[in-house]
């Protein structure tokens, strides 16, 4: 099993093509750069390419992080300073009725305000309120501990906002650094290829060894066509024989970018059992001409709880939930194969029954990984229905749903 590298288009890398192109050349440059008279400018580089990009790579990966924890952090906050704002109101209405000039005084009178900024200002607000009530001798105080948790709480929730500016900003720089290292990087791997390429050609298998791809000469005729009928049984792999073929390579990839050699030969069929996960396969045929073009990949769950083949079954578990934060979700469990998932959303009355699923999709390309946020058109007192289908490279499966949920807040 060798990995494959399918292109030269270094400006066309990923991230992670990157980072595995690199980390050959550091390996291996030392082993040629005598016999290329590479410029030890050139070597120096190459040997310590791979080092820095890990470097600046792993810094912008921990600097999003701490980006995405910032925020988690916010909104953990935000809930809270919601339900102290919410018992606050209860407490007042507890305690003294609803009396309208009293709520008004302390910004609580009709719904609490959605927007973080604004929240805080009312918990602010309710903290100068109190001081001139109780400055006053006015008896409609709210308890001092109860104020002084609120302080807390608010100035927390500022730290917190300021906290998040600094981490984007953070991220921003480190994402900045990392690109114009990979444009950096992109330069000189052109550069070092057309280098190599003056002694040894663009067909020498070497450059393999190097993280380029070599080109294949062609013996005059056409190359075979992609192979048809992929798919996978049992822990089996087969496709469909091509005409003027004299072996088959099998590739296999955990993000479709990346991928690694899992068979080369001359039979139309291979057992394989590649780790747990999800993992994309492709195959291609070679002649006496070369290679040819690579069939339609698969996706295929290998491991407990994978289905095999994405076979467009619909979701399970469905649910649609209203958080503390007034935000619609939507969770559910996924069949094998998805790459997204996709929501249709139907408003109505309450009084009013579910109707059709409509034609066009609320939300689309949702992350597998994550529950689905319905943030947008939500108006309060009307009735929502949810459908949701798991997708497979823009293929939508069978749905789930209807589920309803009333938006109140």
């Amino acid at each position: 099993m060798s990995f494959i590298i399918t292109s030269n288009d270094f400006w066309h890398d990923s991230y992670a093509l990157r980072l595995v192109r690199l980390m050959i050349l550091s390996k291996f440059i030392g082993d040629f750069e005598h016999e290329l008279e590479l410029p030890s400018d050139v070597t120096d580089w190459a040997k310590d390419a791979y080092d820095n990009y890990l470097a600046a790579l792993l810094n912008q990966t921990s600097e999003q992080a701490d980006k995405f924890e910032a925020f988690q952090t916010l909104d953990e906050a935000n809930i809270d300073l919601y339900n102290r704002l919410v018992a606050i109101k209860e407490l007042i209405v507890t305690r003294y009725g609803d009396d309208d000039q009293l709520l008004y005084e302390f910004k609580l009178k009709g719904r609490l305000p959605k927007a973080q900024n604004e929240r805080n200002w009312v918990a602010k607000e309710i903290i100068r309120g109190n001081r001139e009530l109780d400055a006053a001798g006015d008896p409609k105080v709210l308890p001092s501990g109860m104020i002084d948790a609120l302080e807390v709480l608010a100035d927390s929730v500022d730290a917190k906002f300021k906290n998040v500016g600094k981490e984007i900003r953070e991220a921003k720089s480190a994402t900045v650094e990392l690109r114009m290292l990979f444009d950096e990087d992109s330069h000189n791997l052109r550069e070092l290829l057309n280098w190599i390429v003056i002694y040894w050609g663009k067909i020498d298998p070497r450059l393999l060894q190097l993280g380029f791809v070599q080109e294949f000469p062609q013996g005059g005729g056409d190359v075979p066509d992609a192979p048809g009928g992929l798919g996978y049984s049992e822990g089996v792999f087969s496709w469909d024989s091509v005409e003027d073929a004299t072996s088959y390579q099998l590739a296999f990839s955990a993000d479709g970018d990346i991928w690694d050699e899992a068979y080369s030969g001359e039979e139309t069929s291979f057992e394989f059992a590649p780790e747990e996960g999800t993992w994309f396969i492709r195959v291609r045929a070679r002649s006496d001409n070369g290679f040819g073009d690579w069939s339609a990949q698969i996706s295929v769950i290998i491991g407990e709880g994978g289905g095999g083949m994405w076979k467009g079954d619909a979701p399970t578990d469905l649910a649609v939930l209203i958080n503390a934060l007034k935000r619609i979700g939507v969770t559910l469990v996924l069949p094998a194969g998805c790459t997204s998932w996709s929501v249709y959303r139907a408003e109505r009355n309450p009084a009013d029954p579910i109707g059709e699923r409509p034609d066009a999709p609320y939300a689309t390309d949702l992350d597998p990984t994550m529950p689905g946020w319905m943030d947008f058109g939500n108006v309060e007192g009307m009735m929502y229905d949810y459908w949701a289908c798991g997708v497979h490279d823009g293929e939508e499966g069978d749905f789930a749903g209807p589920v309803s949920i009333k938006y109140e807040i």
